[in-house]
């Protein structure tokens, strides 16, 4: 059983498999993973190169470098590899984004990316298949004495764990769990586009797929070494004290996740896979992060730009375009988790990452028709809808209140695919959870939009489950009011849970910028022993106290249960997660929620803790009676 932190690194994590190779930079690891990829700093490029690779039948992986990026990134996200930046800080747009992706990330690279090439060159890039890709290619310094020089088409090797990056395609050790996860992930998502998401899950060894790699899987899921590790995470998570759950916003990365404590083996030659729907969840669904495709995008943008800049019609179009785009979306994301729990957060999008420089303005008004000229509909923008903060704008419980008709297409979108689901499983365990919340009138507003909505669809002749609401607690204001919020509820929802955001509730307890603070202020505070650790990347001790105070509160004036989370870049880490496990848990918390790729080390985190725990006073940890 994995007992620490350096162990579960040492045995279960991706690593480089060294022998002389040096590293020519080694920046900050905030993603564990390791991948050989072609690197671009050009996104347009990269995509091209991606295009052109699927066309002449041949699968690359490409590495991106990112300075902060926006929201046109997140299509580039899903065929990329790994990802490196520039910038410094894991709480910034890029870092966040990729690590939700899945993608093994390193930041804190010298330099910038983008327009700051030292030169540029033609290249040509040569195929397995045969082809050749022909572009232009920039040249970048990569280390601060700028003797070390990497150009865009170049193979380099990046581990997310120790942050160290290697010329050239290095040999990579892969635990056999992750061989596994990662090989059923296919499948099984091969399955569910074949057969749908219920049946998906049961009849995907019936596939062509399944039976093309049917002789690899035997031999991995029948190794000593895989029934061991199976045997061993079930155990854990079954005794963790927290609750392990996805931050998960795509099929795969649910698939993914609920394999991680699914009881897989064989049975006659068949591989069997038994799911644990109490084990298993989507502990956080960030619905901005299913916006990926421009077309989606200029949706949702249309949505929030509303009647300043369209006509009636077309802002009716945008808004029944969202509809049935979040409808489809969610409906899948529920069926491929149907009778596990899920948490469905509304849309939280900083509007500086949706309306950034350079939008294409003209794109979105061929999309949307607007009775203004371009360069009018630039300056509303500009004018109204552009913020210079990342984190602190109109985003979640704001964006509610401030636009009523986005707020309740939203919340018909997640009534209707609720409705398909229960239509198909057994049980619906879903929970609205809104973000930013200051103001106990924020949520009220929400109940009755929701009330009023659940009332018109009911009408309609829609068959509607129960929902859960639950708000985040990441500003001092939701945080000093939680006596006051625990006893909102309306007609049809009320508040049964809460989630402490580690990424923004850090931020406001700590009076710093989740951009900003490490390019100085973290550096020197590490420095001084003020802090032990980065606290956005590691919960901090103040931190914590006020989420246990904060669990308190809620245990002692809940007038029902209530579930409670933790959620953020901190929560899959070995040391946060202990912290919880002893200092939080005991009032309250029920589960945190982290990146599928992030899920085994909490749970052996949380349940190595209780081991230390019993065993300090003298308590058998597995039969819980005194040695």
């Amino acid at each position: 059983m994995i007992s620490s932190e350096n162990e579960f690194k040492n045995t279960l994590t991706p690593s480089v498999n060294l022998g002389i190779e040096k590293s020519i930079y080694t920046g900050t690891g905030v993603h564990p993973g390791c991948v050989s990829g072609f690197f671009f700093s050009s996104l347009k490029e990269a995509r091209k190169f991606h295009e052109f690779s699927k066309k002449q039948g041949t699968e690359v992986k490409i590495i991106i470098g990112i300075d902060e990026g926006n929201c046109s990134d997140l299509e580039s996200l899903t065929f990329s590899s790994g990802v490196i930046s520039t910038n410094n800080s894991p709480n910034a747009w890029c870092a966040v984004q990729a690590k939700s992706e899945g993608l093994p990330t390193v930041i804190g690279l010298p330099g910038i990316f983008n327009d700051n090439y030292m030169s540029s060159q033609s290249r040509s890039l040569s195929l397995v298949s045969g082809g050749n890709y022909d572009f232009i290619a920039h040249d970048y310094y990569f280390d601060e004495d700028l003797s070390i020089v990497i150009q865009e088409g170049d193979l380099i090797t990046i581990d997310g764990s120790t942050g160290a990056i290697y010329m050239g395609e290095q040999e990579l050790v892969v635990p056999i769990h992750l061989k596994v996860y990662r090989l059923l992930t296919e499948l099984i998502y091969y399955s569910i586009k074949l057969h749908g998401p219920i049946k998906g899950w049961e009849e995907f060894h019936s596939t062509t797929q399944y039976a093309k790699s049917n002789e690899q899987l035997v031999k991995l899921i029948g190794s000593e070494e895989f029934i061991q590790y199976n045997e061993s995470i079930l155990k854990a998570a079954s005794g963790a004290p927290i609750k392990v759950y996805s931050t998960a916003h795509t099929e795969k990365g649910i698939i993914y996740s609920r394999l991680q404590t699914a009881l897989i083996q064989l049975v006659s030659g068949v591989v069997i896979i038994s799911l644990s729907n109490e084990l298993s969840g989507v502990g956080l669904l960030r619905t901005e992060r299913y916006f990926r495709k421009k077309e989606e995008l200029n949706s949702l943008r249309a949505c929030i730009l509303g009647k300043a800049v369209l006509t009636n019609e077309a802002h009716a179009e945008a808004l029944k375009d969202l509809e049935d785009f979040e409808y489809r979306t969610l409906t899948d994301l529920l069926m491929t988790n149907a009778n596990a729990m899920t948490v469905i957060r509304t849309l939280c999008m900083p509007l500086n990452k949706l309306f950034y420089n350079g939008l294409d303005v003209c794109g979105m008004l061929h999309q949307y028709p607007s009775p203004k000229s371009t360069i009018e509909v630039a300056k509303t923008i500009e004018d109204r809808f552009k913020e210079t903060d990342t984190f602190h704008g109109m985003r979640g419980a704001r964006l509610h209140t401030i636009d009523h008709e986005l707020t309740k297409s939203q919340i018909r979108a997640i009534l209707k695919s609720t409705s398909r689901l229960s239509e198909v499983a057994d049980n619906v365990d879903v929970t609205i959870l809104i973000s930013m919340v200051t103001l106990c009138e924020e949520v009220e507003l929400y109940i009755k939009l929701y009330d009023d909505t659940f009332d018109e669809l009911t009408e309609q002749g829609w068959k509607l489950p129960q929902l859960k609401l639950a708000i985040m607690v990441e500003t001092s204001a939701a945080y000093i009011c939680l006596e006051d919020f625990i006893k909102l509820k309306g007609k049809h929802i009320k508040l049964e849970g809460t989630l402490f955001g580690g990424n923004d509730f850090t931020s406001a307890t700590l009076n710093m910028s989740r951009s900003d603070a490490e390019k100085n202020i973290v550096p020197s505070y590490l420095s001084r022993g003020f802090f032990e650790s980065n606290p956005f990347l590691s919960l901090n001790k103040i931190v914590l106290r006020a989420i246990g105070n904060g669990q308190k509160v809620i245990k002692d004036n809940a007038l029902y249960p209530f579930r409670n989370g933790f959620g953020g870049e901190q929560a899959g880490d070995w040391d946060t997660v202990e912290r919880l496990t002893n200092e939080a848990v005991p009032f309250g918390l029920d589960y945190t929620s982290t990146s599928p790729d992030r899920i085994t080390e909490a749970i052996f985190s949380s349940y190595s803790a209780k081991r230390n725990n019993l065993t300090e006073k003298n308590i058998d940890p597995v039969k819980g009676l005194a040695l």
